[in-house]
C-alpha cells in the first residue's frame, strides 16, 4: 500500500505493475500486475487472452491508470519461455480488442 496514496484514484480502478527480469537478464515493466477489485467490475474481465502480464500492462498504461513499482525495490523473475501470443495474433486480436477496452474506460462519465 506504500506505493498507492488512497485519494490517487478515488474510483479504486488502477493496475500496480512490478517489474520483471528474465534468464537472459532482459528487463521488461510487466513481470506481475495487482488489480482491483474495482477494475474487475467495471471490465467485467481480467484479461481476454491468456497473456494477461501485457493486457493489463498496455490497457492501465493507456487508460492512464499503471502504477509502476520501481526495481529497486521488487522485482519477479521468470524462466526463458515462449510467447503466449504471435506477433500476428497481437496485431490482428489483441491491440483491437484492447482499443475497445481503452475506449469503454474513457466513455465512463
Amino acid at each position: 500500500m506504500k506505493y498507492v496514496d488512497k485519494d490517487l484514484y478515488r474510483d479504486n480502478i488502477f493496475n500496480i505493475v512490478v517489474p520483471m527480469n528474465d534468464v537472459r537478464n532482459c528487463k521488461q515493466i510487466c513481470g506481475i500486475n495487482i488489480v482491483t477489485r474495482e477494475w474487475v467490475k467495471f471490465f467485467d474481465i481480467v484479461s481476454p487472452y491468456p497473456n494477461l502480464d501485457r493486457w493489463l500492462s498496455e490497457l492501465s498504461k493507456q487508460i492512464g491508470r499503471r502504477i509502476c513499482v520501481g526495481e529497486d525495490s521488487m522485482m519477479s523473475y521468470f524462466p526463458k519461455g515462449h510467447r503466449t501470443l504471435s506477433k500476428l495474433q497481437r496485431k490482428e486480436l489483441f491491440y483491437p480488442l484492447l482499443k475497445k477496452y481503452v475506449k469503454k474506460f474513457k466513455e465512463r462519465i
